[in-house]
């Protein structure tokens, strides 16, 4: 439990950091892509006594090599689409594009970040579940 702690007092502090940077030189920045040796974080919202869990639209990213500290894990430029739900990254799939890009679930849909227009798009390719969250992606499938 004290570890937990000392982790939420760690995000909290990174995350007025991180929105101090990304105000600070927001005009200086482009999207941050996903990259293949960090881990990528949708943070989440508790709310009603834990009944309720929403998802804050932000993406953190960490880099598992580099020490835990107020830049690790940092906020990602990118912002997940509004009632978005899980995430997970992989190739733009079905495009030959090896880019890795962001994808997660928003009313039963698979959105992707398009790197090529830098916004969110729907896929058309349902998930099967409305309340499907839990996404992962691998050799060319999610």
């Amino acid at each position: 439990m004290r570890h937990f702690k000392s982790f939420a007092f760690l995000i909290k502090s990174s995350f007025l950091l991180s929105l101090f940077i990304h105000f600070s030189f927001s005009h200086f920045v482009n999207a941050q892509l996903p990259v293949c040796y960090k881990i990528y974080l949708d943070q989440l919202k508790v709310e009603n006594l834990g009944l309720s869990i929403t998802s804050t639209g932000k993406i953190y990213s960490y880099d598992p090599a580099a020490a835990v500290s107020a830049t690790n894990p940092s906020l990602n430029t990118i912002t997940l689409p509004s009632n978005a739900g899980g995430l997970t990254v992989s190739e733009v799939l079905g495009s030959g594009n090896s880019t890795l890009t962001f994808y997660t679930v928003v009313s039963g849909n698979y959105w992707y970040y398009n790197p090529t227009t830098s916004s969110w798009t729907n896929t058309g390719h349902g998930t099967g579940n409305s309340a499907a969250v839990n996404i992962a992606s691998g050799g060319g499938y999610i």
